[in-house]
């Protein structure tokens, strides 16, 4: 049986740090796990070039910027993408901040060891899949599989934002039927 792969952006200051997670994810037995170790933020957007990790493991402690600063500037450029926080300390106030805007899961280096990552790393990619369907769900209409008031408010944003930055116009048609309340009853 062909063990599931699962793409990692390690997020971490320390170089040496790479050495730590090397370990720690050769103890997964039960996964083919690939990871891509960087130092910066600001590196993140050169390294997902198209292709989108599963998750991101994210070490608060970056130089310039530390705790639930950083997980926000990082949530901002990637919300889609399963984040778990990684502290050097059990500061649990930090971790339940983390938790309510968006984190998937919350580790303390010092406590990780393969089983755990493991799970975590399971459960924040069944999380965000999970969210991604509520998400989907509330934009479209259950009838008719159609985009409902908040999906056209939340695509039309989308296209007005896009047309801002390409320069280019948009078009929008509006169609008025009548009768509609009798076609939809029969």
């Amino acid at each position: 049986m062909e063990k599931p792969k699962i793409n990692i952006l390690l997020v971490e200051g320390n170089s040496a740090g790479s050495f730590f997670w090397e370990q720690v994810i050769a103890e997964i037995r039960d996964k083919d796990i690939e990871f891509i170790h960087i130092e910066r933020i600001s590196d993140i957007d050169k390294h997902l070039g198209g292709k989108k990790p599963d998750v991101l493991l994210l070490d608060l402690s970056l130089p310039g910027i530390k705790g639930l600063e950083v997980f926000l500037s990082v949530y901002k450029m990637v919300p889609t993408i399963p984040i778990i926080v990684v502290t050097g300390t059990d500061d649990q106030k930090l971790a339940v901040q983390a938790a309510l805007e968006g984190a998937q899961d919350c580790l303390v280096k010092n406590d990780i060891n393969g089983y755990l990552l493991s799970r975590s790393i399971r459960s924040a990619i069944g999380r965000e899949r999970h969210l991604n369907q509520q998400r989907a769900f509330s934009i479209i209409d259950e009838l008719t599989g159609l985009y409902n008031r908040r999906g056209f408010l939340t695509l039309a944003d989308q296209q007005i934002k896009i047309s801002n930055g390409t320069g280019q116009s948009l078009l929008l048609v509006f169609a008025d039927v009548d009768g509609l309340k009798a076609i939809n009853d029969n």
